[in-house]
Formats: C-alpha cells, sequence, structure tokens
C-alpha cells in the first residue's frame, strides 16, 4: 500500500526461507503535499477577481481555495469644459457620454 500525501503506507516483507511464514511491515510515512501556489488577480471595472491559492500538485486537493471577487464597477466623473456632458472612469479611463 502506497503512501499518500495524507496517510501512510504499508510495506511487507516476508521471509524467503522454506517452510517460514514470518513476515514483518514498515510504515511508510504520508509524503505531505507538494504545494504550488496559483497566482490570483485584481478584479477589474467590469471583470471578476480572483484571490491567490494553493494547492497540492500530485494530488489535486486545494489546501487554499481561490475565491471570486466582484468586479468593482466605473466611477465616473464628469469631464470639465466639454460642450456635451462626457464622463471618465477614475479606474480604468473608459469615457461615456451617459454615466451609469
Amino acid at each position: 500500500l502506497d503512501a499518500t500525501c495524507e496517510a501512510d503506507g504499508i510495506k511487507r516483507f516476508r521471509c524467503q526461507n522454506s517452510g517460514c511464514y514470518d513476515y514483518y511491515d514498515v510504515v511508510l510515512p504520508a509524503t505531505g503535499h507538494n504545494e504550488v501556489t496559483a497566482e490570483g488577480h485584481e478584479a477589474t471595472c467590469t471583470d471578476e477577481g480572483l484571490s491567490t491559492g494553493v494547492y497540492c500538485d500530485v494530488c489535486g486537493e486545494w489546501i487554499v481555495q481561490q475565491l471570486i471577487t466582484e468586479p468593482t464597477g466605473h466611477s465616473w466623473v464628469q469631464k470639465p469644459n466639454m460642450p456635451y456632458e462626457e464622463y471618465e472612469c477614475e479606474h480604468c479611463g473608459e469615457v461615456s457620454r451617459t454615466p451609469y
């Protein structure tokens, strides 16, 4: 029985002499997770963000789950001295003639 990331394994050794039925077991310690960081990214005005997480690249278990963050939404500011109303998002620079 092989060791896994979280569980010990067992290796059984048997006597090789004729008529001998003795054996002994050796515990193979759990290997532990091989942690890999899954980089996240910040949310933008229109796109979701993702937090940084950690997973094991051997068994695939997530040690620190990645979380989705909602888009931040635009933050409209009216541009001054325009012949018409024009707004610009102070985060991403998108321009609109109608604020949302």
